[in-house]
Protein backbone atom coordinates (compact mmCIF):
# COMPACT_ATOMS: atom_id res chain seq x y z
CA UNK A 1 0.00 0.00 0.00
CA UNK A 2 0.92 3.55 -1.07
CA UNK A 3 -1.49 5.78 0.47
CA UNK A 4 -0.73 7.68 3.37
CA UNK A 5 -2.39 11.07 5.09
CA UNK A 6 -2.94 13.92 2.54
CA UNK A 7 -0.57 16.36 4.43
CA UNK A 8 2.21 13.98 4.59
CA UNK A 9 1.44 13.88 0.75
CA UNK A 10 0.53 17.97 -0.04
CA UNK A 11 4.33 18.22 2.05
CA UNK A 12 6.22 16.02 -0.86
CA UNK A 13 4.39 18.42 -3.65
CA UNK A 14 5.92 21.34 -2.50
CA UNK A 15 4.32 25.30 -2.78
CA UNK A 16 1.70 24.36 -6.02
CA UNK A 17 -0.09 22.03 -4.04
CA UNK A 18 -0.25 24.63 -1.26
CA UNK A 19 -2.81 26.61 -3.06
CA UNK A 20 -5.51 23.80 -3.25
CA UNK A 21 -7.15 22.75 -0.41
CA UNK A 22 -5.56 20.36 1.86
CA UNK A 23 -8.15 18.97 3.73
CA UNK A 24 -9.77 16.08 2.92
CA UNK A 25 -13.72 17.03 3.92
CA UNK A 26 -13.12 20.08 0.99
CA UNK A 27 -11.35 17.92 -1.38
CA UNK A 28 -14.35 15.88 -0.93
CA UNK A 29 -16.71 18.97 -1.69
CA UNK A 30 -15.36 20.07 -4.64
CA UNK A 31 -15.72 16.60 -6.16
CA UNK A 32 -18.91 16.29 -5.84
CA UNK A 33 -19.69 19.68 -6.57
CA UNK A 34 -21.16 20.12 -10.13
CA UNK A 35 -21.06 23.82 -10.41
CA UNK A 36 -17.38 23.52 -9.50
CA UNK A 37 -15.20 23.50 -12.70
CA UNK A 38 -14.37 20.21 -14.25
CA UNK A 39 -10.69 20.72 -14.15
CA UNK A 40 -11.36 21.86 -10.47
CA UNK A 41 -13.18 18.11 -10.02
CA UNK A 42 -10.50 15.95 -11.31
CA UNK A 43 -7.85 17.63 -9.56
CA UNK A 44 -9.67 17.08 -6.29
CA UNK A 45 -10.41 12.94 -7.13
CA UNK A 46 -6.84 12.82 -8.12
CA UNK A 47 -5.68 14.47 -4.55
CA UNK A 48 -8.04 12.27 -2.73
CA UNK A 49 -5.94 9.16 -4.04
CA UNK A 50 -2.91 10.21 -1.89
CA UNK A 51 -5.28 9.65 1.39
CA UNK A 52 -7.28 6.48 0.48
CA UNK A 53 -5.44 4.83 3.42
CA UNK A 54 -8.22 7.12 5.31
CA UNK A 55 -11.09 5.26 5.06
CA UNK A 56 -13.94 7.91 4.71
CA UNK A 57 -11.77 9.13 1.46
CA UNK A 58 -11.95 5.94 0.21
CA UNK A 59 -15.65 5.37 0.92
CA UNK A 60 -16.23 9.18 -0.76
CA UNK A 61 -14.27 7.86 -3.72
CA UNK A 62 -16.25 4.92 -4.26
CA UNK A 63 -19.89 6.57 -3.85
CA UNK A 64 -18.64 9.32 -6.07
CA UNK A 65 -17.15 6.47 -8.85
CA UNK A 66 -20.61 4.53 -8.22
CA UNK A 67 -22.82 7.54 -8.65
CA UNK A 68 -24.63 9.29 -11.37
CA UNK A 69 -22.02 11.99 -12.27
CA UNK A 70 -20.48 12.56 -15.85
CA UNK A 71 -18.61 8.80 -16.69
CA UNK A 72 -14.99 10.32 -17.19
CA UNK A 73 -15.09 12.07 -13.79
CA UNK A 74 -16.47 8.22 -12.28
CA UNK A 75 -13.79 6.00 -13.90
CA UNK A 76 -11.02 8.55 -13.01
CA UNK A 77 -12.36 7.71 -9.48
CA UNK A 78 -11.99 4.88 -10.04
CA UNK A 79 -8.53 4.84 -11.10
CA UNK A 80 -7.96 6.91 -7.88
CA UNK A 81 -8.82 3.83 -5.75
CA UNK A 82 -6.12 1.03 -7.88
CA UNK A 83 -3.75 1.59 -4.57
CA UNK A 84 -7.07 0.60 -2.20
CA UNK A 85 -7.95 -2.65 -3.64
CA UNK A 86 -7.52 -4.42 -0.78
CA UNK A 87 -10.29 -3.38 1.00
CA UNK A 88 -13.19 -5.95 -0.22
CA UNK A 89 -15.64 -3.54 -0.94
CA UNK A 90 -13.88 -1.58 -3.45
CA UNK A 91 -12.26 -4.49 -5.09
CA UNK A 92 -15.87 -6.32 -5.50
CA UNK A 93 -16.94 -2.54 -6.85
CA UNK A 94 -14.11 -2.69 -9.56
CA UNK A 95 -15.20 -6.21 -10.98
CA UNK A 96 -18.79 -4.86 -11.37
CA UNK A 97 -18.04 -1.65 -12.97
CA UNK A 98 -15.56 -3.57 -15.31
CA UNK A 99 -19.19 -5.35 -16.65
CA UNK A 100 -20.61 -4.34 -20.46
CA UNK A 101 -23.53 -2.50 -18.72
CA UNK A 102 -21.54 0.21 -17.29
CA UNK A 103 -20.69 3.61 -20.09
CA UNK A 104 -17.12 2.96 -21.29
CA UNK A 105 -15.16 5.46 -19.62
CA UNK A 106 -16.14 3.61 -16.18
CA UNK A 107 -15.44 0.06 -17.60
CA UNK A 108 -11.92 2.06 -18.59
CA UNK A 109 -11.57 3.34 -15.08
CA UNK A 110 -11.99 -0.19 -13.50
CA UNK A 111 -9.66 -2.08 -15.91
CA UNK A 112 -6.69 0.78 -14.96
CA UNK A 113 -7.01 -0.16 -11.79
CA UNK A 114 -7.03 -3.76 -11.73
CA UNK A 115 -3.42 -3.54 -12.41
CA UNK A 116 -1.77 -6.85 -11.20
CA UNK A 117 -4.46 -7.65 -8.61
CA UNK A 118 -2.96 -11.14 -6.99
CA UNK A 119 -6.09 -11.21 -4.14
CA UNK A 120 -7.76 -13.89 -6.28
CA UNK A 121 -8.10 -14.92 -10.02
CA UNK A 122 -10.94 -12.99 -10.82
CA UNK A 123 -9.92 -9.81 -11.49
CA UNK A 124 -7.28 -11.48 -14.21
CA UNK A 125 -9.58 -13.64 -15.94
CA UNK A 126 -12.15 -10.06 -16.15
CA UNK A 127 -9.26 -8.60 -17.66
CA UNK A 128 -8.41 -11.41 -20.28
CA UNK A 129 -11.64 -11.89 -21.05
CA UNK A 130 -12.10 -8.20 -22.09
CA UNK A 131 -8.58 -7.62 -23.88
CA UNK A 132 -9.72 -10.65 -26.38
CA UNK A 133 -13.35 -9.90 -26.79
CA UNK A 134 -13.18 -8.18 -30.40
CA UNK A 135 -16.76 -6.28 -30.07
CA UNK A 136 -15.10 -4.12 -26.95
CA UNK A 137 -13.99 -0.58 -27.22
CA UNK A 138 -10.55 -0.95 -28.97
CA UNK A 139 -9.74 1.44 -25.78
CA UNK A 140 -10.86 -0.66 -23.02
CA UNK A 141 -8.80 -3.70 -23.99
CA UNK A 142 -6.06 -1.49 -24.74
CA UNK A 143 -6.37 -0.53 -20.65
CA UNK A 144 -7.21 -4.45 -19.94
CA UNK A 145 -3.70 -5.04 -21.79
CA UNK A 146 -1.50 -2.64 -19.10
CA UNK A 147 -3.41 -4.02 -16.56
CA UNK A 148 -2.62 -7.73 -17.24
CA UNK A 149 1.28 -6.70 -18.10
CA UNK A 150 2.80 -7.59 -15.49
CA UNK A 151 1.01 -11.47 -15.89
CA UNK A 152 2.75 -12.16 -19.03
CA UNK A 153 5.85 -13.21 -18.06
CA UNK A 154 4.60 -15.21 -15.03
CA UNK A 155 1.10 -16.76 -16.30
CA UNK A 156 0.88 -19.07 -19.18
CA UNK A 157 -2.89 -18.70 -20.20
CA UNK A 158 -2.17 -14.77 -20.08
CA UNK A 159 0.92 -15.08 -21.99
CA UNK A 160 -0.99 -17.20 -25.14
CA UNK A 161 -3.58 -14.51 -25.14
CA UNK A 162 -1.05 -11.87 -25.61
CA UNK A 163 0.62 -13.63 -27.92
CA UNK A 164 -2.42 -14.34 -30.38
CA UNK A 165 -3.31 -10.80 -30.12
CA UNK A 166 0.41 -9.47 -31.22
CA UNK A 167 0.21 -11.26 -33.86
CA UNK A 168 -3.27 -11.15 -34.86
CA UNK A 169 -4.11 -9.23 -38.06
CA UNK A 170 -7.17 -8.81 -37.78
CA UNK A 171 -6.40 -6.79 -34.57
CA UNK A 172 -7.05 -3.50 -33.75
CA UNK A 173 -3.54 -1.31 -34.44
CA UNK A 174 -3.93 -0.22 -30.58
CA UNK A 175 -4.56 -3.59 -29.75
CA UNK A 176 -1.37 -5.20 -31.36
CA UNK A 177 0.11 -2.56 -30.43
CA UNK A 178 0.47 -2.90 -26.64
CA UNK A 179 -0.21 -6.63 -26.43
CA UNK A 180 3.44 -6.57 -28.72
CA UNK A 181 4.36 -3.84 -25.96
CA UNK A 182 3.22 -6.53 -23.07
CA UNK A 183 5.58 -9.49 -24.24
CA UNK A 184 8.50 -7.42 -22.90
CA UNK A 185 7.67 -8.86 -19.48
CA UNK A 186 8.80 -12.51 -20.97
CA UNK A 187 11.21 -11.75 -23.94
CA UNK A 188 13.44 -13.94 -22.06
CA UNK A 189 11.42 -16.58 -22.95
CA UNK A 190 12.64 -18.54 -26.61
CA UNK A 191 8.68 -18.45 -27.42
CA UNK A 192 8.10 -14.41 -27.14
CA UNK A 193 11.80 -13.64 -28.36
CA UNK A 194 10.76 -15.72 -31.14
CA UNK A 195 7.88 -14.20 -32.05
CA UNK A 196 8.82 -10.53 -31.16
CA UNK A 197 11.64 -11.06 -33.74
CA UNK A 198 9.46 -11.91 -36.24
CA UNK A 199 7.37 -8.88 -35.74
CA UNK A 200 10.46 -6.91 -35.87
CA UNK A 201 12.20 -8.41 -38.88
CA UNK A 202 8.64 -9.37 -41.07
CA UNK A 203 5.57 -7.10 -40.29
CA UNK A 204 4.31 -4.57 -42.30
CA UNK A 205 4.17 -1.85 -40.10
CA UNK A 206 7.42 -0.09 -39.04
CA UNK A 207 5.70 1.10 -36.03
CA UNK A 208 4.65 -2.17 -34.87
CA UNK A 209 8.33 -3.69 -35.97
CA UNK A 210 9.99 -0.39 -33.91
CA UNK A 211 7.35 -1.72 -30.92
CA UNK A 212 8.66 -5.13 -31.12
CA UNK A 213 12.37 -4.18 -31.11
CA UNK A 214 11.16 -2.02 -28.26
CA UNK A 215 10.00 -4.83 -26.02
CA UNK A 216 13.05 -6.70 -27.12
CA UNK A 217 15.30 -4.50 -25.67
CA UNK A 218 13.93 -5.26 -21.86
CA UNK A 219 11.94 -2.95 -19.61
CA UNK A 220 12.45 0.29 -18.79
CA UNK A 221 11.02 3.22 -16.52
CA UNK A 222 9.27 4.43 -19.38
CA UNK A 223 7.00 1.59 -20.27
CA UNK A 224 6.75 1.27 -16.86
CA UNK A 225 4.90 4.60 -16.75
CA UNK A 226 3.38 3.67 -19.98
CA UNK A 227 1.76 0.17 -18.18
CA UNK A 228 0.73 3.02 -15.16
CA UNK A 229 3.19 0.71 -12.93
CA UNK A 230 3.50 2.23 -9.53
CA UNK A 231 6.59 0.89 -8.80
CA UNK A 232 9.58 0.34 -10.87
CA UNK A 233 13.18 -0.51 -9.01
CA UNK A 234 11.45 0.38 -5.77
CA UNK A 235 10.99 4.21 -7.05
CA UNK A 236 6.94 5.37 -6.52
CA UNK A 237 5.64 6.18 -10.08
CA UNK A 238 2.64 7.92 -9.81
CA UNK A 239 0.45 6.52 -12.20
CA UNK A 240 -2.26 9.20 -11.78
CA UNK A 241 0.21 12.28 -12.52
CA UNK A 242 -0.17 11.92 -16.36
CA UNK A 243 -3.84 12.01 -16.34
Amino acid sequence: MRCFGLAAALSLLGPAAAAFPASPVKLIGIMNDPGQARAARKKAVKRLSEACGEKNVRGALLAFAQGTDEPGLRGLAYKALYDSTSDPQVYEALLDALKPEHDLEVRIGAAWALLGQPRDTRAQAALLEVAKRSREDPALRVEALKSLSWAVGQDEAVRNIVISLATGLDQPFSVRSVAILCLVAARDQVVVADVLKTIMESDSSPELRAKAALALDGMTLELARFFHWPHWRRQFLDPLKAI
